[in-house]
């Protein structure tokens, strides 16, 4: 692998936390091309410790080997500037992939992951210290960064988003999508099942989506997939819905008809 490599500056801070290196073969790489799983990665390379760490974690007493990090999936998420489900997804795109492993401590209450770069990342990616020499750098660095100066981090972030943001948010709306109708017909056994995706059906879908909605004068959005299984749980409770006061039924279609979900969502089929 062609190793990226740099000089170190002829004046370096005592304090300097060195250089993190990566291959130039991650460009190639599939999983580099989902945005939130290359700035997941990034986050990570700058993050694991590079020895045997002991801390304490969200109440848990953890011992990290070299290469890992604990966290939880609200603190990575925000960290990517994202969402949890950005996040989750990264995170499954990249153990797919072999970059990653993690697994998961604590209670419900106090749960948190370790991931760990697993070592054949690892190795082009751990601190590599660049002393002032004509080849390169060759020496390992026995000092890993925990912070990164989070002007320049977030700067970094904001280049890579204004560069695919355009396809990071098709790529995410379509993912939203098809969870959304996966959710609905589990939800919904009774009901008529989703068996496809229309064009049509993804366009009403991303409306409501990106739309906003008011009611007795609080905002209401359905951008998370939480959102919208809290929308399921709540039309389980109409009978008019669910047909049980009828032989007429919902279909996904009428629920997504912009005006059919607007009477939704005003309660217009509550049970009286």
């Amino acid at each position: 692998m062609a190793v990226v490599q740099f000089k170190r500056p002829a004046k370096v801070d005592d304090k300097s936390n060195g250089f993190a290196m990566n291959s130039r073969d991650i460009l190639k790489a599939n999983w580099y091309k989902n945005i939130n799983a290359r700035l997941v990665y990034i986050d990570l390379s700058l993050r694991v410790t590079h020895s045997k760490y002991e801390t304490t974690f969200n109440g848990n007493k953890i011992t990290l080997q070299p290469g890992q990090y604990v966290t939880k999936l609200e603190n990575l998420a925000k960290s990517i500037n994202g969402t949890k489900e950005q996040a989750r997804n990264a995170l499954i795109i990249l153990e797919k992939h072999g970059v990653i492993s993690k697994y998961t401590v604590g209670t419900q209450r106090n749960k948190c992951s370790i991931i760990t770069l697993n070592s054949n990342t690892l190795n082009n990616t751990l601190n590599t210290h660049c002393e002032p020499v004509q080849k390169g750098c060759t020496d390992v660095v026995q000092h890993t960064t925990h912070t990164l100066n989070n002007t320049v981090k977030q700067e970094e972030y904001k280049t890579i988003k204004e560069t695919y943001v355009k396809n990071d948010n098709k790529n995410a709306s379509a993912l939203l999508v098809r969870n959304i109708v996966k959710s609905y017909n589990e939800s919904f056994p009774e009901l008529p099942s989703v068996s496809k995706i229309t064009p049509g059906r993804k366009s009403k879908l991303i409306k409501i989506i990106n739309d906003k909605f008011t009611v007795n004068g609080n905002p209401v959005e359905f951008k998370t997939l939480h959102d919208w299984e809290g929308l399921f749980a709540y039309l389980q409770n109409s009978d008019f819905l669910m047909g049980r006061s009828s032989d007429w039924q919902m279909t996904f279609d009428f629920m997504i008809n912009s005006t059919n979900f607007v009477k939704i969502i005003e309660g217009n089929y509550d049970n009286k």
